[in-house]
């Protein structure tokens, strides 16, 4: 539910000047993104081209490490309730 306070009036916009470097600074950000992106692309379907599973391959192109759950299970020690060790 969207409330509304009449008392405060008709919401104002104020419209932001762009200045030439602003939208340059957006362009060159927009343009590193991207080329980012379609690099990580080619990445993926090289590395499925040769056969890697589908989660290696995208962990690989967009460089994420492996699980970090996975390996932090077996050395979480146990919680015990109650004074039981």
């Amino acid at each position: 539910m969207l409330r509304t306070y009449p008392e405060l009036g008709p919401p104002v916009i104020h419209p932001v000047a762009a200045s030439p470097a602003h939208i340059v600074g957006f362009l060159g950000a927009f343009g590193r993104s991207l080329a980012e992106g379609l690099g990580a692309s080619r990445e993926y379907e090289r590395l499925r081209a040769w056969g890697v599973p589908y989660d290696t391959a995208l962990r690989t192109a967009f460089g994420i490490d492996a699980s970090p759950s996975r390996s932090r299970r077996r050395s979480v020690q146990p919680i015990w309730f109650a004074g039981k060790a």
